[in-house]
């Protein structure tokens, strides 16, 4: 255990408060994981959009079902997902048109 969770443990003084707080970091690492393979996702999209790529339409929907799915586990807040799926969707319109 690092030092950083034993003082967390340590400060908590029933065995309840202590089970949150080891709760609560599993919680965090899971969204992390989930909010860093989102970011990934949106900055591969942004870019495949910017270079024409052709296999951007599957990695379209990949990264907004990825949005949906963040919203649907409460990782981000459901108007935050609707802007960042918003935002991608005018840019692959944008560049459509072109």
């Amino acid at each position: 255990m690092s030092i950083n969770k034993l003082i967390l443990i340590f400060m908590a003084n029933t065995k309840s408060a202590k089970k949150e707080i080891r709760k609560g970091a599993r919680t965090a690492k899971r969204n992390k994981l989930v909010k860093d393979d989102m970011k990934t996702l949106i900055k591969h999209c942004k870019k495949a959009i910017e270079s024409g790529d052709k296999k951007v339409k599957e990695n379209l929907k990949k990264t907004l079902k990825t949005i949906d799915k963040a919203v649907q586990k409460n990782v981000i807040k459901k108007n935050n997902g609707s802007k960042k799926k918003s935002r991608l969707q005018t840019l692959f319109n944008a560049a459509q048109k072109k």
